[in-house]
């Protein structure tokens, strides 16, 4: 795969993502368990592919090394942080403190992945964050509280150790095998929380988060650990932005939302970011 190839696929990933806050609109079941049924389903779906496959072995192969086991521990902790920011501060700064995740890649990368830090992405990322700033406001002062703002960034910097992780073990191992362990350890972690949440769901939400397991964790993740293979951390997480972008301009298109001259020009900044870092050769 061309660096172009990947940019455009991990770009196309996060514009798909948007419509994950489109499903999640229409399910009824509370976040948390959502998120649950979410990585049990990319669990079950890869793990089966890979038995009929042949290739269960990898998975346990995979499953034996500690950056598997974190990555999974990480995901379901970034989500458990994430929604405890929304609790417990103002959701506009809980989004941003959330999605200052390519801060951190910025300065993981190069420590754990030996990747050169540019300043063209350094700028990228503080457009970017610049756009996510303008569109969600940032929220009444007064709202802003430090433990909410403390749990997004732990959120963003978990959320930072993930690609990282992905990036490492998929020097060596095929990207499906590790979403699927990835996903495995998230459910175990997520399990008592969902149990404690009421784990019981209707037949159309089970439907719903059946394709948000599958397509857009399962699926996704692996795609994205496929090309982030190619392309530095810190222009995955710039093009990680265009994700809010996505969901803002359907939820104009779909649910009829008011989109604002601060969200238009939020969003402009984010894209103009995702272009920087677009690769200048193959």
């Amino acid at each position: 795969m061309s660096r172009r190839a990947a940019y455009l696929q991990i770009a196309a990933i996060a514009v798909g993502w948007g419509t994950v806050a489109l499903i999640i609109r229409w399910v009824s079941a509370p976040n948390l368990v959502a998120v649950f049924y979410r990585v049990l389903f990319a669990s079950a779906a890869l793990g089966a592919g890979l038995g009929l496959s042949g290739h269960a072995g990898a998975w346990w192969q995979v499953a034996r090394r500690p950056w598997a086991i974190a990555m999974g521990g990480c995901l379901a902790v970034h989500w458990l942080c994430f929604f405890g920011a929304v609790r417990e501060t103002s959701i506009a700064s809980a989004v941003f403190a959330t999605t200052s995740t390519p801060i951190f890649l910025a300065v993981l990368g190069p420590l754990l992945l030996g990747e050169r830090l540019h300043a063209t992405a350094l700028f990228a990322t503080a457009l970017g964050l610049a756009g996510v700033a303008v569109m969600t406001g940032l929220g009444d002062p007064g709202e802003v509280r430090p433990l909410g703002v403390a749990l997004g960034l732990t959120a963003a910097v978990l959320g930072a150790f993930i690609p990282i992780a992905g990036k490492f073990l998929g020097r060596t191992s095929a990207p499906a095998v590790i979403v699927g362990v990835q996903t495995a350890v998230a459910t175990g972690i997520l399990l008592p929380v969902a149990l404690a949440s009421g784990i019981a769901v209707s037949p159309s939400d089970l439907a719903l988060l059946a394709v948000l397991g599958v397509v857009h964790t399962g699926l996704a993740l692996s795609l994205y650990y496929r090309a982030l293979q190619r392309i530095p951390v810190q222009t995955a997480g710039v093009l990680g932005l265009l994700e809010p972008v996505s969901a803002a301009f359907l939820a104009w298109l779909v649910l009829g939302e008011p989109a604002s001259s601060t969200t238009v020009v939020g969003g402009m900044l984010i894209v103009l970011g995702a272009l920087l870092v677009r690769p200048r050769g193959g």
